[in-house]
């Protein structure tokens, strides 16, 4: 006699997560604290002093503005001679081919 199939046990915790759409409570605090860093009037005056003298480590600077604001979006634009659309061609070789 073949053995039964294996029950799979359904966790207690099962569809209870966070709704699709909801942001994440971590994500959220930290986005509120660097735009309140940001709109300090007491930094943006050491801000202007450090740029100055050259002493902001631009990784820094960067990533709070990145958890503020999020990054910029990147686009890239393929264009062809005159701008105008790209053109290829794609030439396939049989692997049977006695080229």
């Amino acid at each position: 006699m073949a053995d039964p199939a294996p029950t799979r046990r359904i966790p207690p915790n099962a569809g209870k997560g966070r709704r699709l759409g909801v942001p994440n409570k971590a994500t959220t605090e930290v986005r509120e604290l660097a735009r309140k860093l940001i709109a300090d009037q007491d930094y943006k005056k050491n801000f202007k002093q450090r740029w100055r003298t050259g002493d902001i480590p631009p990784q820094v600077e960067t990533m709070i503005w990145h958890y503020a604001y999020g990054k910029p979006k990147e686009t890239h634009v393929l264009e062809g001679p005159d701008a105008g659309p790209l053109r290829f061609t794609l030439k396939l070789d049989s692997p049977n081919s006695d080229a």
